[in-house]
């Protein structure tokens, strides 16, 4: 759908909507995160139950009839 159209849909007024500016890095930039990519599903499980971290991010991206599609959780 058009963004015009949700914007009218849902009464979003785009002069109230804030603007986040991009964040850029240098290529040789690090994160200061640790990512980890289980094999499978039952691992994954037993790797959350002991993972003792304050901040969790899970992501899963998916494929449907060739379409990839992405979501993100942050406990």
């Amino acid at each position: 759908m058009p963004l015009h159209n949700l914007m009218h849909t849902f009464d979003i007024q785009p002069q109230k909507v804030e603007t986040i500016e991009a964040v850029r890095q240098d290529t040789k930039w690090k994160p200061n995160i640790k990512m980890h990519i289980t094999k499978n599903k039952e691992n994954a499980i037993r790797e959350v139950q002991m993972d003792t971290s304050d901040i969790k991010v899970f992501i899963d991206g998916s494929g449907i009839e060739g379409r990839i599609g992405v979501a993100a959780v942050l406990y």
